[in-house]
């Protein structure tokens, strides 16, 4: 599926709203005159999709998914569904069956078809604010499924651009001082002559309750090309023989739990395909597993997240049977908390995870390769990606406790970073040592 990318500029903000020109999406048929406003500690979307100029065809739907992105975190808010003729009374048939999620992944904001009954749609949404919004793009993610004979297509196009420089001129705030702290690498260990296995986890992007491998889409180039390069190493090296090549499938507990168990499975399928198409391993050495909705993944990003209230939430997860783990969830303090899960978390949990077992001198070490990755993202203060490989690094290692505590820094939780490097100073690490005279700075 070849991905296009669109980006038609107006202006961001003003101190308190932004208001939207009429700008017009999908090819001049959309008009979505739109506005962000910031009132009470939340951030209000609102936009007047004007869906009269729209021709969609009758077995397709037209997904219109508002995104706000910033430098290191992004917000999805809900989807609009838009519906053929056709492909929207199929959608009437399953939520009669109670299968609406078979169309959306997530709950979407409002289903139409285009017509005299439909031709606006008045969208209002709002989030809790943070800091980074301030300098956000609101894009519109347009996508069309693949539905039938159709190949799916997708479009993203902007709405709202940062501010220039001269609009908030009047808000110019002294800079801030850089924290720029240090972080640690480890030397491979050499090879050893025994039988060996290796573990990565694919970040692989899905479109919203999709399944194939979209070499172009959203990540997902860097991550497949991180397991063909790892793999064909393994594979062009003569005393080495691969035995074994597990994929296990996960997906976000959104949705209905046989839905997502479906999803886990066949994601996991289609990356074994991929792979099996792109490399030339025997057929045999494939195994594919799926662990459906993956709640102890979510666990752990919770614990490492500043989410509030994050102990009430790891109790739920931890101690709610599951089939009211994901109600309970939904109902607390509003539901505002799920809803923010929803948004930072689950995208990172429709993953799969590679696990190749093979015969003969082992590679250098894994987590020793995942370890100095996590510090290139730390160096980049890229905390995402950081938290990725840090989770894949884990050991008991000095180096290891020092980037886990840059990455608390980088969090502004001080108190335990400076745990983190008291720890690792004791083992004798000098960045260790540097970063404690820097957080002596900072308190």
């Amino acid at each position: 599926m070849k991905t296009f990318y669109v980006y038609a500029a107006i202006a961001f903000l003003s101190a308190n709203s932004l208001p939207g020109k009429a700008q017009q999406i999908f090819n001049g048929q959309i008009n979505v005159p739109c506005e962000l406003k910031l009132e009470d500690n939340s951030l209000i979307l609102t936009m007047d999709i004007d869906l009269k100029k729209l021709k969609i065809n009758k077995d397709r739907t037209l997904t219109l998914t508002p995104i706000l992105v910033g430098d290191e975190k992004t917000v999805e808010f809900p989807p609009v569904l838009i519906n053929g003729k056709k492909r929207h009374k199929a959608y009437e048939k399953a939520v009669a069956r109670g299968e609406e999620d078979t169309f959306s992944e997530v709950e979407p904001y409002a289903v139409v078809t285009p017509g005299k009954k439909a031709n606006t749609v008045y969208y209002t949404y709002e989030v809790p604010y943070e800091k980074w919004m301030d300098r956000a793009n609101l894009d519109m993610e347009e996508e069309l499924c693949g539905c039938g004979k159709f190949s799916p297509e997708l479009i993203v196009e902007r709405l709202v651009d940062w501010a220039s420089e001269e609009e908030y001129a009047e808000e110019e705030e002294e800079p801030a001082y850089e924290i720029t702290p240090v972080v640690a690498y480890v030397q491979p260990k050499a090879d050893a002559q025994k039988q060996g296995s290796e573990q990565w986890e694919a970040f692989l992007d899905f479109p919203s309750a999709k399944t194939a491998i979209l070499p172009d889409y959203g990540n997902n180039p860097e991550e497949l090309g991180k397991l063909r390069n790892r793999l064909n190493t393994i594979k062009n090296d003569p005393s080495l023989s691969v035995t074994l090549i597990e994929i296990t499938g996960y997906a976000s507990p959104d949705g209905r739990f046989d839905a997502n168990d479906r999803l886990a499975r066949a994601r996991a399928q289609a990356l074994a395909e991929y792979l099996s198409s792109n490399l030339t391993f025997p057929e045999e050495v494939y195994q594919v597993k799926w662990g459906g909705e993956d709640w102890r993944g979510l666990l752990k990003m919770v614990e490492r997240s500043d989410i509030s209230p994050k102990n009430q939430l790891m109790s739920i997860i931890k101690f709610t049977p599951p089939e009211k783990r994901k109600q309970q969830l939904m109902s607390w303090a509003g539901g505002v908390p799920y809803r923010i899960m929803e948004r930072q978390f689950f995208p990172r949990l429709r993953r799969v995870v590679c696990r190749i077992e093979y015969t003969g001198s082992q590679p250098e070490g894994n987590k020793a390769s995942n370890l100095n990755l996590a510090a290139d993202a730390l160096k980049a203060k890229d905390v995402e990606r950081a938290e990725k490989y840090l989770e894949l690094a884990e050991d008991d290692s000095p180096e290891y406790t020092n980037n886990l505590g840059v990455l608390f820094l980088l969090h502004e939780d001080y108190a335990t970073a400076r745990k983190m490097f008291t720890q690792a100073a004791k083992q004798g690490l000098e960045a260790a040592r540097q970063n404690l005279e820097l957080l002596d700075g900072l308190e």
